[in-house]
C-alpha cells in the first residue's frame, strides 16, 4: 500500500513510495484527460438523407431524423510509455537498482463525459440542442484507464462538431474522473506538555497546607482532591494539551481544565511519577472535609509555590523501575533530567543524553486495516540544571521504546501506565484522623488514597509527551480537461465519415466487442457474448429476430468485430448478453462453471467493453494480510472462510508464514441481485484458536488483521548494555482470571532483541504477568534476577530494571593518570542500604581505564559508596572516598595526584 506522505513530483506526476518495500513506488496518472492512442481514438460519422457531393459539407438544416451524427470516442489518461521510463529512470538514480515502479491501484471509478453544456441526461436536453451520451460509467481501472462513449448528436450539435474536427482543433467535449484508492496517512497527534518545576512546588505547597487525612507525618489526599489540582494546573497553563485531528482537519490547542479526558489523561502519565498510592489510616474516610485542598485551590490560597512551610519531611521507600514501562509502541524515548555531563543519564530509557529542547517523536501509521501501530514519545526540555531526586521520580512519566519505528510502521493507540506499589500503612494509625475533619455525608467505603513522592526541583525542567497514530484512507483523484485533437496524429480522411441514409453504415452495422478484465485473476476461460438483432416479423417483435450472432472471447482474443445488415425498420439498437465459462471449482457457493449475466435492452454502443461489475452476477472478493504476524509463541495460522451464506458451502483459505499473498475469489449469491456473503476468520495459536463470524458482508476487499482485543501479546525488548549482555532468557508467567497458568521462556539477544508471547484472554482476563530475566555476559557470567509483575505488554529488558546495580567507573584524565607514580587504582563499591546489601571491587591500571561494575540485589535507587585506594611505584598507597547518588550510570574518578 502507498505512503501519501513520502511522494515527491517527478516529470509532473506524483510518485508515492510504497508503505513497506521502499523499492516500491506508484505513479498517479497525470492530471488532464486526453484522447486515445494520440488522437486516433475518436471516429465520427455524420449521415443524411440529401445526395452527397465530394468537398461539400453535409446540410445540417434538415431535422434530427434526417441528418445527425454518431461520434465514438475513447479518453485516457497519461503519462505516456516515454514519460513512464524517464521517472522510473530517476528513481533508479536516487534509489538504486532494484527499483519498481507502477500506476497507482485504483479501487473504484467513474468517469463522465460533458459536451455541448449537457451531460447527456433529459433535463439538460433541448428540442434544438440534442446530444445522447451512452458508454463507459467506469474506466478500465487498469493501467491507462481508459473508457469508451458513444454520442448521438442532433443537427446543430452535429453541425458544431464536423465544424470543429475538420479545423482539427478544440471538440468541446470534455472529461471528468472521479478515482479513488487506498492510502496511509497520518490521522492523529497528541502532545501534553508537563511543567515539573512549577507542579512540582503547587504539589509540595498544597499537600503540606491541607490534605484529605493526616497521620503523624502521613498527608494523604483523596483522587478527588488530585483532579482538582491537575485541572488547577492545567487551568494556569503549568501543564499544555495540544491535540490534532489531521483525519478531520480539526486541531484544538489545549484541552480545557474541566476537560475529564485531558484531565484523566494527565492523570494516567503523570500518577506513577508524583504519588505513591497509600492505605488510608481508617475505614470511614471523606473525600471532602471543612476545608479540602480542592477549597483552597479554588479560592486561590495555594500560598507560595516555592515549597511548603516547613515540616512533613520523609523518605519514601525505594519503588521498583515499573514506570519504565509506561507505554507500548513507543520510539527513540530518551529523558535527561541531569545538568552537568556527568550525570547526563539519570532517567534515560537507552543510556544516552538528548540536547536541551529537543522532541524526538515519530509519525505513526494503520490500515484498516488499520495497520493499528501508534505510540507514546516523550521528550524534556531542559532549561537549566536541577537537583536531588528529580530524575528517579520523573521515570514513572517516561515513555518507553521498545523498537525503532518509521512512518511505515502504524502503532497502537493505547495508552497504559505503570501500577504504582502501594505503602503499606498499618489499621492502628485510624486513632488518629481528626473527628472533626470527617463529613458524614460523603462517606464513601474506600480505603486507598495518594502521599506524594518527595522531591526537590530547584530548576525548570518540562516534559512533552506525544501519541501518533496513522491509518488507511482513500484518496479522490479527479483528473479532468477538455480533449482536443490539436498537434495529435488525427486524420480527417479516416477518423470523419459521411454517409447517406440507406447506405454505408446504415445498411450495415459493425460492432466491437472486447473484454475489459483479466481471465487468469477470475478463474474465466472464455466469455460469450450473444447478441440479437433486427426483427423478421412485425416492428418490435423480438420472438422473430433478424440477427442472432455469438462472438468468444479469452485470454489470446480479447477483441472481436461483427457486421451485420440493418433490418428494413432500420433498427439502431440491439439486445446481449454474456456468458462466463469459469474453471471448475472457482466459483464459491455453487457447482456450475457457467454463470450468464442480465438481459441488456436496446444498446446502441458499438464499442462494448465486457467488464465483471457491469455483466458478471458473482461477488469478488479479495483476501489479503494487514497488520498479522506468524510466530510459534503467537499465531501460527489463520483461516478465511467464505460462503454464500451461514451453513453453505463455502472455501478457506490458510494464511501463514510465508503463504500470505493476496487470493480472489468469486461468490455465487444466495439470492439472486443480492450480493452480500459470510465471512468465518479463525486464528490458530499452539494449544487453541479464535473465531470470529460476520454475517452479509459487502466488501469487496478482506484484510485480516491480529485481534487486538482478544489476544495479549508479550513482547520484551532487549535494550541497553549491549556492551555487556550476550544473551537474555526471559521466563513468562501469565495467569488468567480462573487461575489458569501459561509459560514460556524467550532467547532475546542484541541482534534479535525482541520476540513475542501470545495470549488469548477474555475479557476479564488480567493484562499483566510475571517475568524474570536471565543474563548471559560476555564475559561468560551468569545472572540471575528477580521476578517482576509487568503491567504493560512490551517492557524494556536491562540489567538496571531487572535487580542489578550498574555502575561504569572510568578516569577523568584516562591514560594521563598513569603517566606519573601511579601504577593502579582500587576502586570498592558498597551499597548503603541494609536491606539491600552488595558491593563489587574494581582494578583499574594504564592498560584498564575503565570498567563496569554489576552489583546483585542493589536496585538503581540506592546510593552507593566508592572507596578508592591509589597505588603509587614507591609502595605508598592513598585513599579517597566517593559518593554515587541514586540512579547515576557512572563513576568518573577526578584523579589529579599523577606525580
Amino acid at each position: 500500500m502507498l505512503n501519501i506522505e513520502k511522494q515527491e513530483v517527478i516529470q509532473g506526476c506524483v510518485v508515492y513510495q510504497d508503505y513497506t518495500d521502499p523499492n516500491s513506488f506508484y505513479c498517479l496518472p497525470e492530471e488532464k484527460a486526453k484522447i486515445a492512442d494520440d488522437g486516433k481514438g475518436i471516429q465520427y460519422m455524420v449521415y443524411t438523407d440529401n445526395d452527397i457531393i465530394e468537398g461539400d459539407d453535409p446540410n445540417f438544416d434538415n431535422d434530427e431524423s434526417r441528418v445527425g451524427g454518431f461520434l465514438t470516442l475513447q479518453v485516457e489518461l497519461g503519462p505516456s510509455q516515454d514519460k513512464f521510463e524517464a521517472i522510473k529512470s530517476e528513481l533508479v538514480s536516487k534509489y538504486g537498482d532494484g527499483v519498481n515502479l507502477s500506476l497507482v491501484p485504483f479501487k473504484d471509478g467513474d468517469v463522465k463525459l460533458v459536451m455541448f453544456g449537457t451531460d447527456g441526461s433529459d433535463e439538460n436536453n433541448t428540442e434544438d440542442l440534442k446530444v445522447t451520451i451512452a458508454g463507459s460509467t467506469k474506466p478500465s481501472l487498469n493501467l491507462r484507464q481508459t473508457a469508451v462513449f458513444s454520442v448521438r448528436l442532433s443537427n446543430k450539435p452535429a453541425q458544431a462538431m464536423w465544424n470543429m474536427l475538420q479545423q482539427k482543433g478544440q471538440t468541446q467535449v470534455s472529461v471528468i474522473y472521479d478515482l479513488s484508492y487506498l492510502g496511509v496517512m497520518k490521522a492523529y497527534n497528541l502532545e501534553i506538555e508537563v511543567d515539573f518545576k512549577a507542579t512540582e512546588d503547587f504539589w509540595n505547597h498544597t499537600f503540606d497546607l491541607d490534605a484529605s487525612v493526616k497521620n503523624d507525618d502521613v498527608k494523604i489526599a483523596a483522587s478527588a482532591d488530585i483532579d482538582v489540582m491537575i485541572r488547577a494546573l492545567m487551568s494556569e497553563g503549568s501543564i499544555k494539551v495540544k491535540e490534532t485531528i489531521y483525519a478531520q482537519g480539526e486541531s484544538q490547542t489545549s484541552l480545557l481544565a474541566n476537560d475529564p479526558s485531558g484531565i484523566e489523561l494527565v492523570k494516567k502519565l503523570m500518577g506513577p511519577t508524583i504519588f505513591q498510592a497509600t492505605a488510608i489510616p481508617t475505614e470511614d474516610y471523606s473525600a471532602a472535609i471543612n476545608e479540602t485542598i480542592a477549597d483552597r485551590v479554588r479560592d486561590g490560597e495555594g500560598g507560595d509555590a516555592d515549597g511548603p512551610p516547613g515540616g512533613d519531611e520523609q523518605d519514601d521507600p525505594p519503588t521498583t523501575n515499573d514506570e519504565d514501562d509506561t507505554e507500548e509502541e513507543t520510539d527513540n524515548t530518551n529523558t535527561d533530567d541531569s545538568g552537568d555531563g556527568e550525570e547526563g543519564d539519570e532517567g534515560s530509557v537507552d543510556g544516552t543524553d538528548t540536547d536541551n529542547d529537543r522532541e524526538d517523536t515519530e509519525d505513526g501509521d494503520e490500515d484498516e486495516t488499520e495497520d493499528d501501530d501508534s505510540g507514546i514519545d516523550e521528550t524534556e526540555d531542559e532549561d537549566t540544571e536541577d537537583t536531588g531526586d528529580s530524575a528517579e521520580d520523573q521515570e514513572g512519566a517516561t515513555g518507553e521504546t521498545d523498537e525503532t519505528s518509521n512512518d511505515d510502521q502504524e502503532p497502537s493507540d493505547a495508552i497504559t501506565t505503570p501500577d504504582t506499589e502501594d505503602d503499606d500503612e498499618d489499621d492502628d494509625d485510624d486513632d488518629d484522623t481528626e473527628e472533626d475533619e470527617t463529613d458524614e455525608a460523603f462517606d464513601v467505603d474506600i480505603n486507598v488514597g495518594y502521599t506524594l513522592r518527595r522531591r526537590e526541583i530547584s530548576e525548570q525542567v518540562k516534559r512533552k509527551f506525544t501519541f501518533n497514530k496513522s491509518e488507511a484512507k482513500t484518496i479522490k483523484y479527479h483528473p479532468n480537461g477538455p480533449l482536443s485533437v490539436a498537434g495529435t496524429s488525427f486524420d480527417t480522411d479516416t477518423q470523419l465519415l459521411l454517409v447517406k441514409l440507406g447506405e454505408g453504415p446504415f445498411k450495415e452495422i459493425e460492432l466491437e466487442v472486447r473484454a475489459s478484465f483479466d481471465f487468469d485473476e477470475y478463474d474465466i476461460t472464455e466469455a460469450v457474448v450473444h447478441l440479437s438483432y433486427g426483427y423478421k416479423g412485425d416492428e418490435g417483435d423480438k420472438t422473430k429476430r433478424l440477427h442472432e450472432h455469438s462472438l468468444t472471447l479469452d485470454k489470446n482474443n480479447l477483441s472481436d468485430k461483427i457486421k451485420f445488415f440493418v433490418d428494413d425498420y432500420r433498427t439502431l439498437s440491439y439486445d446481449y448478453y454474456v456468458e462466463f465459462i469459469h474453471k471448475t471449482g472457482s466459483i464459491i457457493g455453487s457447482p456450475e462453471t457457467k454463470v450468464t449475466s442480465q438481459v441488456f435492452e436496446d444498446e446502441t454502443k458499438r464499442d462494448l467493453s465486457i467488464n465483471m461489475d457491469t455483466h458478471s452476477p458473482l461477488i469478488p472478493v479479495e483476501i489479503q494480510t494487514g497488520e498479522l504476524q506468524f510466530e510459534d509463541e503467537g499465531i501460527r495460522s489463520v483461516q478465511v472462510f467464505l460462503a454464500p451464506k451461514k451453513g453453505g458451502n463455502g472455501r478457506t483459505t490458510i494464511l501463514k508464514e510465508g503463504e500470505a499473498t493476496m487470493k480472489r475469489y468469486l461468490i455465487h449469491p444466495p439470492t439472486e441481485n443480492q450480493y452480500d456473503y459470510f465471512l468465518r476468520t479463525e486464528f490458530f495459536f499452539k494449544d487453541e484458536k479464535l473465531v470470529f463470524e460476520e454475517e452479509n458482508l459487502k466488501d469487496s476487499q478482506v484484510i485480516v488483521d491480529r485481534p487486538l482485543a482478544r489476544i495479549f501479546s508479550i513482547t520484551p525488548n532487549l535494550a541497553g548494555s549491549h556492551d555487556l549482555i550476550k544473551q537474555a532468557l526471559i521466563d513468562i508467567k501469565y495467569a488468567t482470571a480462573d487461575a489458569e497458568e501459561k509459560e514460556t521462556t524467550l532467547n532475546l539477544t542484541p541482534e534479535d532483541p525482541k520476540k513475542s508471547f501470545a495470549v488469548l484472554v477474555e475479557e476479564d482476563d488480567p493484562r499483566a504477568w510475571n517475568g524474570r530475566s536471565r543474563f548471559v555476559l560476555n564475559d561468560g557470567r551468569l545472572l540471575e534476577g528477580d521476578w517482576i509483575n509487568y503491567d504493560t505488554e512490551q517492557p524494556l529488558i536491562n540489567l538496571d530494571n531487572s535487580g542489578f546495580r550498574t555502575l561504569k567507573v572510568a578516569l577523568l584524565l584516562g591514560a594521563t593518570t598513569f603517566s606519573g607514580k601511579l601504577v593502579a587504582i582500587e576502586v570498592t563499591l558498597t551499597s548503603t542500604d541494609e536491606d539491600h546489601p552488595g558491593s563489587s571491587v574494581l582494578f583499574l591500571n594504564e592498560s584498564t581505564l575503565e570498567q563496569t561494575a554489576i552489583i546483585p540485589n542493589v536496585p538503581v535507587t540506592i546510593t552507593l559508596n566508592a572507596a578508592v585506594k591509589l597505588f603509587s611505584d614507591d609502595g605508598t598507597q592513598e585513599e579517597l572516598n566517593f559518593v554515587v547518588p541514586p540512579n547515576s550510570p557512572q563513576l568518573m574518578l577526578p584523579i589529579t595526584t599523577i606525580n
